[in-house]
């Protein structure tokens, strides 16, 4: 299986947002998002995945903890990318 790991800052002491991509050629390849950062990060994480991996759509979405700033579902969902 191949993997790629991509380590985003989403702001000043608040921590990454990770992007992995795995899989193969022969069955496809998965995205998956662990921590989304906050609301107002999020449009780094979303320009990142449609800059290197376009067509894309996030498979899984792993948040770690949450806190009052942590993003919502809404934004991931309302048209951020395709569907599936």
């Amino acid at each position: 299986m191949n993997y790629e790991v991509d380590f985003l800052p989403v702001g000043e002491g608040s921590g990454d947002a990770i992007v992995i991509r795995y899989g193969d050629d022969t069955n496809g390849y998965l995205l998956h998002v662990v921590d989304g950062g906050r609301t107002e990060t999020a449009n780094t994480i979303i320009r990142h995945i449609n800059r290197y991996y376009p067509g894309y759509f996030v498979n899984h979405m792993v948040l770690s903890h949450a806190d009052n700033g942590s993003c919502d579902r809404a934004h991931w969902r309302d048209g951020a990318f395709p569907r599936r």
